[in-house]
Order: structure tokens, then sequence, then C-alpha cells
């Protein structure tokens, strides 16, 4: 009989540790796919960098912070309880931009202004809609030499830019003879027919 009662003891402590495993294997997790509206966008979960656009990941079982952030804009959040086994879709909403300021003129007006190379207006020009950030102006206007800045906007006042154009003349210039030698203020430019621009102002 002693023998009996050991076997159904040791039968038993196995059937417990089997039951033991399988109750371990059940997840005590979610799925969760983040999808961002500006796929330029970084994605967040509580605080960690997943990728840009889109993301799907495992994620525990409670309250988690899904958020899609972009440099120069407010990001946009999302508080949300992941059940167990949960497999959910979740859209985020594109972060907002942050918009300054600027205001630009030029001796003479008239020229056309690029911001970040994108055409922005010609001078005199007020723009109250450019996202915050380093941005290169590219000001042209014929018969003018092109002139680039680089200028830091921000939000919080407004940033002015006055440039005065250096004017510059098409010139052809030809001799009886070709391949005449050609001087410029005394310095050698080359030789006849000889066609370039110039500043405006007097030369011999």
């Amino acid at each position: 009989m002693g023998g009996v009662t050991l076997e159904i003891e040791e039968y038993e402590q196995k059937y417990i540790n089997r039951t033991t495993k399988k109750i371990n294997k059940i997840p005590n997790y979610g799925t969760v796919t983040l999808i961002a509206n500006d796929p330029l966008s970084s994605i967040y979960v509580d605080n960690i960098a997943k990728g840009k656009g889109s993301w799907t990941g495992k994620v525990s079982v409670g309250n988690h912070i899904f958020e899609c952030r972009r440099g120069a804009h407010i990001p946009s959040s999302r508080t949300i309880n992941i059940g167990n086994g949960t497999n959910i879709t979740v859209p985020l909403d594109a972060p907002t931009p942050i918009y300054g300021t600027i205001d630009i003129n030029t001796t003479p007006e008239g020229a056309t202004v690029y911001i970040n190379d994108t055409l922005a207006g010609t001078t005199p020009l007020r723009r109250n809609d450019i996202i915050i950030g380093e941005k290169q102006i590219r000001i042209e206007k014929e018969f003018y030499t092109t002139e680039i800045r680089n200028i830091k906007i921000s939000s919080d006042s407004t940033t002015s830019l006055s440039v005065v154009m250096t004017n510059i003349v098409p010139v052809k210039i030809t001799s009886n003879i070709d391949s005449t030698n050609l001087y410029l203020n005394g310095k050698h430019i080359g030789f006849t027919p000889y066609a370039d621009t110039l500043n405006g102002g007097e030369y011999k």
C-alpha cells in the first residue's frame, strides 16, 4: 500500500507542475500597430523611439503612452489601456507645426525669395506661416547678384532681414581682331570676343 500511495503523490505532483507551466504560458501582453498620419514623424512608446511612420509590436498589459513627434512641432499623444491578448490598430494624429514670422525687404524691391529652395514670394515679403528653425534664404532678381542668407526663425518674435542687392550688367566686348588681349582695370581677364556679367560701376 505504501508503494501505491507514493505513486499517487508523484502523479499529483507531475499534474500540478504541468498545470503551472500551462498557466505561465498565458500571454501577458497585447499587440499594437501604430500608424502616424504624418509619415515623416517618429513614433514613441512610453518615451522610447520605435521608428518612423508606423510600428507594430508587443507591449505589456496596462496603460501606455503612444506619441507622434517631429522637430519644430508639438507632439500628438494617446494614452491607451492594453488588455491581455489585445490586437489593435491605433492611428496617431500628425504633430502640430510651430510657426514663426519672417519679414524680408530688399533694395530694390521686387526680388524673388526662396526659403529652403521653396518659392516664398517677392519683396517686400512678410509671412507668419513659416515653421520655426534654421532656414536658408535665397534672393534673386534679374541683373542683380543672388543673395543667400542663413537665419533662424523662432515662435516668439519676428525675424527681419534687409538686403541691399548688387547690380550686375551683361557685357559683350568685341574687337576688329579676334583673340585680342583684354584688360579690366589693369587685370587681364581674357580675350576678345568676351561675354560676362559685371557689377555696376566704372571700369577701364
